[in-house]
């Protein structure tokens, strides 16, 4: 069983996940006016400002699932420092 490889394809899958939900909880397709005809985008419009609020949930959005690449891969790395050596 190939551990890294599984690990990783989890991180992929919950990465994807995570995206889409941020995506769709902050309401981007309405922010961005992509769905105006949408009745839960009642309100909305093309803000010319909607960039200084999108930065942070992009930032929320892939930054959590870098960070999470970053650490899980430190800590795959520290792990495989203890496996036994051959001389």
């Amino acid at each position: 069983m190939n551990w890294r490889r599984g690990l990783f394809r989890v991180w992929i899958v919950l990465s994807v996940a995570w995206v889409i939900v941020i995506g769709y909880a902050d309401d981007l397709p309405c922010t961005f006016g992509v769905r105006l005809s949408a009745p839960w985008c009642a309100g909305y419009g093309r803000d010319p400002y909607v960039w200084q609020y999108a930065w942070k949930v992009h930032l929320l959005a892939f930054g959590i699932p870098i960070a999470a690449l970053v650490v899980g891969a430190g800590i795959g790395w520290a792990l495989n420092g203890f496996r036994a050596t051959v001389d």
